[in-house]
C-alpha cells in the first residue's frame, strides 16, 4: 500500500505539472492531491518528527503519544517500532512493550535473512520478561540468542545482570570476561563486573573496577549505587554518601534495575 501511495502521488505531481500549462486550476490541484497522498503515505516520518520534537518540550510521555499515533499507522520500520518499544519499557509500560516486540518478533521470525531484526527484538523482549518477574526465561531466552551467534553490547550487559541478580555469580564471572573481551570500555559491563566481584567479596578487584568505571562518568544510577558499597566497606562513609547523591541525579526509567527508593533506603540507613 505504502509503495502504490507513493507511485500514486509521483504520477500526480508529474500529472499535475503537465497539466497547470493547459489549465492551471486543474493542474494545481492535482499537485495539491500529490502532496496530500504523499505526506499520508509518510505519515510515519511525519510523526516520528513530531515524537522527537516532542520529545524536548514534554518529555517522554509526550513523545509516547506521537511515537503511538506512528506505530498504528503501520508506517514505521522496524527500528522505528523498536525505538518505540523502547520507550515504552523507559515508561513503565512493559505490558504495551510486550505487545509491540512479540508482534515484531513474530514478523521478524517469518523473514528469510532478517534473523538481525529477531534478535534485537528478543534482546529488548528479555528486559520485559524481567520486569514481570520471569527472569529465568529471560536469561534462558538471551542465552539462546547468544549461543545461535548474536552478540551486542546490550545483550551482554542484559544477561550480566540478570546472572548477578538470579545469584549465578560462576556464569556471570565467565560472561562478564567474555563481555569485557567484546567491548572493554562499556560502561554497563564494567559495572557488571564490578558488583559481580562484590558479591564474590573481591573488594579490592571490586575497587579497581570501579574506579575505572568513575573515570568514565557513568550516568546510570546502578553504578554509582553499587561503588557507593565499595566505598563503605572500605570506611569512606562520606564517599558513599556522595557516591548514593550522584545515584539519585542520575535519571531514573523502567530500564533501571535500582530504582530511586531503594537508593534513598540505603542512603537512610547509612544516616542513622
Amino acid at each position: 500500500m505504502k509503495y502504490f501511495l507513493t507511485l500514486l502521488a509521483i504520477l500526480s505531481l508529474v500529472g499535475g505539472f503537465l497539466v497547470a500549462s493547459v489549465d492551471q486550476v486543474w493542474g494545481w490541484l492535482l499537485v495539491g492531491f500529490g502532496v496530500a497522498v504523499f505526506g499520508y503515505s509518510r505519515r510515519g516520518s511525519l510523526y516520528l518528527l513530531a515524537a522527537n520534537l516532542s520529545y524536548g518540550k514534554k518529555g517522554l510521555d509526550g513523545a509516547i503519544v506521537w511515537f503511538r499515533r506512528a506505530y498504528r499507522s503501520n508506517t514505521l520500520p522496524f527500528k522505528g517500532n523498536i525505538n518505540y518499544a523502547y520507550l515504552l519499557i523507559k515508561a513503565f509500560q512493559y505490558k504495551e512493550a510486550a505487545e509491540v516486540l512479540i508482534k515484531l518478533m513474530n514478523k521478524a521470525g517469518q523473514s528469510i535473512g532478517k534473523e538481525g531484526n529477531l534478535f534485537l527484538a528478543r534482546t529488548w523482549y528479555t528486559l520485559v520478561l524481567w520486569k514481570t518477574e520471569k527472569g529465568s526465561e529471560a536469561i534462558d531466552m538471551l542465552v539462546e540468542v547468544k549461543n545461535r551467534g548474536y552478540k551486542t553490547s546490550a545483550l551482554y550487559g542484559s544477561l550480566g545482570a540478570f546472572l548477578i541478580e538470579s545469584e549465578r555469580l560462576n556464569e556471570a564471572q565467565i560472561l562478564n570476561q567474555e563481555a569485557l573481551e567484546f567491548a572493554p570500555d562499556d560502561l554497563v559491563i564494567l559495572d557488571n563486573h564490578g558488583l559481580c566481584q562484590m558479591k564474590l567479596e573481591k573488594w579490592d578487584d571490586a575497587r579497581s573496577i570501579y574506579e575505572k568505571l568513575m573515570d568514565l562518568k557513568p550516568r546510570f544510577p546502578e553504578a554509582w549505587y553499587n561503588y557507593a558499597k565499595v566505598l563503605k566497606h572500605f570506611g569512606d562513609s562520606e564517599g558513599a554518601i556522595k557516591a548514593l547523591e550522584q545515584a539519585l541525579s542520575c535519571n531514573f526509567s523502567g530500564l533501571n534495575l535500582i530504582q530511586a527508593p531503594m537508593v534513598h533506603e540505603l542512603k537512610d540507613s547509612w544516616n542513622k
